[in-house]
């Protein structure tokens, strides 16, 4: 094998290198900013603005024995109407972010797989 045809295959050897390092660092992005997403959640569902939407829910679901006076208190009250529709977004928006793959979706699960299900049972009539 001469110098040159040596030079060029580890130049070639080099480059294929760098892609796979390419590759391989893509990924790692794609993972940390799933993370720091989910992570974003997780503050917003745990900041005062979303734990007092949390207890308007919590106390309108045990306000009432019966989904028709749930919907007939959720309709009477803007505030209520707000603080609801505002609570639920967070989780629609979140099950958008888990099915497109843009949060980490290990981190998600184990953060919301009592939540979701949670509310999910109790405001699906709405």
């Amino acid at each position: 094998m001469s110098f040159d045809s040596t030079v060029a295959l580890i130049g070639a050897l080099a480059a294929l290198f760098q892609s796979v390092l390419i590759v391989v660092s893509i990924r790692f992005l794609n993972r940390q900013f799933g993370i720091v997403r989910a992570c974003s959640y997780i503050e917003r569902f745990n900041s005062n603005e979303n734990i007092c939407r949390r207890s308007t829910v919590d106390r309108w679901l045990k306000s009432a024995g019966d989904h028709e006076s749930r919907i007939k208190a959720f309709e009477e009250d803007s505030r209520l109407q707000a603080d609801v529709l505002g609570f639920i977004n967070l989780f629609q928006e979140l099950g958008v972010a888990f099915l497109r793959h843009n949060v980490h979706q290990e981190t998600v699960t184990e953060t919301f797989d009592f939540l979701v299900p949670y509310y999910w049972d109790r405001i699906r009539f709405l």
